[in-house]
């Protein structure tokens, strides 16, 4: 599983930069083959040896300063230290002659990123692209259907009240400019049924609003954090022709992905955030229909009104190279493990850890159903705790444990907590000891 010859994304990466050596400078690219060579022998040595496959060993590939324990990784994701490395060599060549990279040097790399994006999606790469993160992709997407569905007077674009901040807020700016209705279906909590608790309000605000034309949902929704059954959710949208954009910006490498399942009109998702790549990337999925009316944030000099693909491809002079290393994120990720061994190692640690964390704390969780819970699991805190407070003292030393609080819109309080490879059992486990020990007086 983790040898190059066996593993497709370790092999694709490997045949596709040994070739260039021969005609690049080597110095430039070999340490990163040396690099993932090294991961891919050390992991196979791992399984013979029955050393364990996660934990606190992986820290040193990542760049966070030693002694941080950070529970908070669905906040900004964690880049690996070999993809870092990446986009510091591309940053070189970028800066070694920004004409020949400008004028069309680095596109050959992300057409190579684009294709093994979508792959990994379950996507074509004639209908995905790269943008900066995920509020560059719904503004685009959002603010094109505004422009140019269009959108008019008295219509409707619908969100869960668990929106991410920055859709909520396209959605008012459109609406505002627009003239759009705005109908929110309210997701309650303790959320224990995805039937009763999700796609029943759902079916029901779709039925008393018959003027919705935009649907905005969540796949991985973030405060609270919830799992929901996305595919069904499409489904009761499209039914009723409704255009549906998700907002996946957790889900890349957080769950399996396969967005022609899922069927949404338009998808986005962080490369950041859960692939361990540099900050930031965000894939953008376009049903081919629709393409024609999705359009880029920044309209370029180089922009095409035919091709989806080429006006997203060069937005102006900037930055691209956080694109370019999702491949080696991809290869990094495989020298791990399968894909659900990391997906179920991650759930694992946030979803057993709250469970204990609730256990000590004598509280529960928001989510009892696992089902629903991603590796981001929300544990109710104790009466009369100042979170606040506890929070500021914890990023300190000598605990420097970074988490990310919530309140619902019952008014519950709850905590966060992430699970990564580079975690253990025992982390989440001393952050909530930590806990209950500052609410003393």
């Amino acid at each position: 599983m983790l040898s190059a010859d066996e593993n497709p994304l370790i092999l694709g990466f490997l045949l596709q930069k040994i070739k260039p050596l021969k005609k690049m400078n080597a110095l430039r690219i070999s340490p990163l083959l040396l690099f993932l060579l090294f991961m891919i022998s050390s992991a196979s040595a791992r399984r013979l040896s029955g050393t364990k496959q996660f934990g606190h060993h992986l820290l040193p590939q990542f760049l966070m300063t030693p002694g941080i324990t950070n529970l908070n990784n669905g906040a900004f994701g964690t880049g690996a230290k070999v993809a870092y490395e990446a986009f510091h060599n591309y940053n070189m060549q970028m800066e070694a002659n920004a004409n020949f990279w400008f004028r069309g040097g680095y596109q050959p790399v992300l057409e190579r990123v684009r294709e093994q994006l979508a792959t990994y999606i379950g996507a074509r790469a004639s209908d995905l692209v790269l943008v900066e993160n995920a509020s560059g992709g719904a503004n685009a997407v959002l603010r094109s259907l505004a422009d140019n569905l269009p959108l008019k007077s008295g219509d409707q674009v619908l969100y869960l009240n668990i929106v991410y901040p920055m859709v909520r807020n396209v959605v008012a700016y459109i609406s505002q400019e627009r003239q759009l209705g705005v109908v929110q279906v309210n997701i309650t909590f303790p959320l224990v049924n995805a039937e009763s608790g999700v796609l029943a309000p759902l079916r029901a605000a779709l039925e008393a609003n018959p003027n919705v034309k935009v649907a905005a949902l969540d796949h991985i929704a973030s405060y609270p954090a919830a799992l929901l059954p996305i595919k069904e959710m499409v489904a009761l949208c499209q039914a009723r022709g409704i255009f549906v954009f998700v907002d996946g910006a957790h889900v890349l490498g957080h769950v399996a992905l396969n967005v022609t399942d899922i069927g949404a009109d338009a998808y986005i998702s962080n490369v950041h955030k859960w692939a361990y790549n540099p900050k930031s990337a965000c894939i953008l999925h376009v049903q081919p229909k629709w393409q024609p009316l999705i359009t880029p944030n920044v309209i370029s000099s180089e922009s095409s009104t035919t091709s989806f693909v080429t006006t997203f491809e060069y937005t102006g002079t900037r930055n691209y190279n956080a694109f370019l290393a999702a491949e080696v994120s991809l290869a990094f990720r495989a020298s791990l493990g399968a894909e659900e061994e990391i997906m179920a190692y991650n759930h694992r640690i946030a979803y057993e850890g709250a469970l204990r964390t609730a256990a000590l704390w004598n509280t529960s969780l928001l989510i009892p159903n696992e089902t629903l819970v991603p590796a981001l699991a929300c544990v109710i805190t104790p009466p009369g705790a100042n979170i606040s407070d506890i929070r500021l003292k914890l990023q300190e030393a000598p605990y420097n444990t970074w988490i990310q609080p919530g309140i619902t819109d019952e008014g519950v309080n709850y905590i966060r907590l992430s699970g990564q490879v580079y975690l253990e059992d025992g982390d989440i486990d001393l952050f909530a000891q930590r806990f209950l020990s500052l609410m003393k007086p």
